[in-house]
């Protein structure tokens, strides 16, 4: 009679495909010769088409399943899948969430939080609010690419009271204007994040002054090779469990894809105690057009850089 489709209800699915799976493979035990081969051949069209369902809504390769010998099938507990990416991925949906953060973000209408009015909204949040809640109390260096408005400079500095605060801009206009807001313990600096040299060398200058990061975000340009850069330079001044995130990456555009991604930074995996791709959803969540709700989170480790 037909099945009620929930995209994000991957355990109904499981157990919808499970059911089709399991009368069809108990009908083919019993089959031989040709009959066999049609039945088999019968479950294997049904099992794609159910294939290529999940693996748009959750950006999953559908070569990556077995198709000849169901081997991704548990019969008894539904669909086992092995990832294969390269890049550990997590999907996570905020849509229950509301955090602190997250009416910091809908106040300053800051388009990292969804409940954002006036401009796109990501579901980025909860996340932050998940992962970086334990350096709320904590005296710990910030760096941000990408000052705009001053929203998510203001955000940080309400919810890291003890921090100390680094914006970087490119626009000197925006500079200026952030710096009229007088905000405690934030200082502002212009660069270009596609001048690599005069990035290392700022980063480097700071180091000096004894300042490492703890947690630095770009939200600058949005361009790959731009994000890349700042991984490869900036990972160099983050302190052992710093977080690197980079923000607002395409999800359907293959000029972002996790191959790209890896093939750039695998070098720097040693690095890192762990990297992860977050595609994060909300259902407040728009960003039409861009589709570009995607983050990368790189955690620091303790070896030493030769």
């Amino acid at each position: 009679r037909g099945v009620i489709w929930n995209d994000h209800s991957t355990e109904k699915w499981t157990e919808v495909i499970s059911i089709v799976i399991f009368r069809f493979a108990n009908i083919n035990h019993k089959g031989s010769g040709i009959t066999k081969i049609i039945q088999k051949k019968y479950i294997q069209i049904i099992l794609k088409r159910w294939l290529e369902k999940f693996s748009s809504i959750y950006d999953i390769d559908i070569n990556d399943f077995n198709l000849k010998d169901f081997s991704f099938l548990d019969f008894v507990r539904g669909v086992v899948f092995y990832p294969k990416s390269k890049i550990d991925k997590l999907y996570i949906d905020t849509t229950f969430s509301k955090s602190k953060l997250c009416e910091l973000g809908e106040n300053e209408s800051n388009d990292k939080s969804p409940y954002n009015l006036r401009y796109h909204r990501h579901p980025y949040t909860s996340i932050y609010d998940l992962i970086l809640a334990h350096y709320k109390k904590k005296n710990i260096n910030i760096a941000e690419f990408g000052v705009c408005e001053n929203s998510s400079i203001r955000i940080w500095r309400e919810y890291f009271k003890k921090a100390d605060i680094y914006g970087f801009e490119l626009r000197q206009d925006w500079i200026d204007k952030a710096k009229k807001e007088n905000l405690k313990k934030v200082y502002y600096h212009k660069l270009d994040v596609r001048d690599e040299f005069t990035m290392n060398y700022k980063f480097a200058q700071l180091k000096k002054q004894g300042i490492e990061f703890d947690i630095i975000i770009d939200d600058s340009s949005h361009d790959f090779i731009d994000q890349i850069k700042i991984v490869k330079t900036c990972f160099k001044y983050l302190k052992t469990g710093g977080h690197l995130i980079i923000e607002d990456i395409r999800t359907y555009d293959e000029n972002y894809s996790e191959e790209k991604f890896y093939k750039e930074l695998k070098s720097l995996f040693k690095y890192f105690e762990y990297i992860k791709i977050i595609d994060s959803d909300h259902f407040n969540k728009f960003t039409e057009g861009y589709d570009n709700n995607r983050l990368i989170i790189l955690v620091r480790n303790d070896i030493k850089i030769k």
